[in-house]
């Protein structure tokens, strides 16, 4: 049922939560990796993880390294 509930509410946020996180990601001196994102946002680590994927499948990010991302 929590699951459930992060669903809804990601697909509520609609592209609130990518938007968010490629700010965020602009504003970092570094790549950072997803927990650090969801920890300094207040996000949920699952969401944000969706958002990733979904930046990186449209080129808006990438990773210098391993399991860390920025801006393309």
């Amino acid at each position: 049922m929590i699951g459930n509930l992060k669903e809804k509410a990601a697909s509520a946020l609609g592209n609130a939560v990518p938007d968010t996180i490629l700010n965020f990601l602009k504003q970092s001196p570094v790549p950072l990796k997803v927990g650090e994102i969801a920890e300094k946002t207040g996000l949920d680590k699952s969401i944000v993880d969706k958002a990733i994927k979904a930046l990186k499948k449209d080129g808006k990010i990438t990773s210098p390294e391993r399991c860390k991302y920025t801006v393309s």
